[in-house]
């Protein structure tokens, strides 16, 4: 991997995660507010923030491993089967978000015995989980726009 690829690799990984985790608070704040609590853009700011200082490490380095495998299946895509990079990145960084998700959502419920329970309750509903997996699919096409790919 050359330098201009890692160095779009490690923008892309903060990119999808700041875009994934403020989607993820904003889905928790919009259930809040659906229920009468009241939630001015101040507390929203706020919330986006604190949420990135504690959920954003973590969910950058799941999403480093996810971006890894899915970016390197769709190099091999792209080389042998899809002639337009744009398309293949992209659509590798949203699925990627969806398998993170499910993975996650996989090992918990394994671990907790079942219930509706997720570590990352935006990714309850089919609803958060496009949602989030938009904000990989932002990442993978920066990434695909800004690194050394085959054209």
């Amino acid at each position: 991997m050359s330098f201009r690829n890692s160095l779009a690799f490690l923008a892309t990984v903060a990119l999808g995660t700041i875009l994934i985790s403020a989607t993820s608070t904003h889905i928790i704040l919009q259930g809040l507010s659906a229920i009468g609590a009241d939630m001015p853009l101040q507390v929203r700011i706020d919330a986006i923030l604190r949420d990135l200082v504690g959920f954003g490490p973590t969910l950058s380095i799941v999403l480093a491993i996810g971006f890894l495998i899915a970016f390197w299946v769709a190099s091999m895509v792209i080389k042998n089967l899809l002639p337009a990079p744009i398309i293949g990145y992209t659509l590798a960084g949203f699925i990627a978000v969806i398998v993170m998700m499910l993975t996650i959502r996989g090992f918990y419920f394994l671990e907790s015995h079942g219930g509706n329970i997720h570590p990352v309750p935006a990714a309850r509903t089919v609803t958060g989980l496009l949602a989030l997996s938009v904000g990989g699919a932002v990442a993978g096409f920066f990434y695909a726009n800004f690194s050394k790919t085959p054209k």
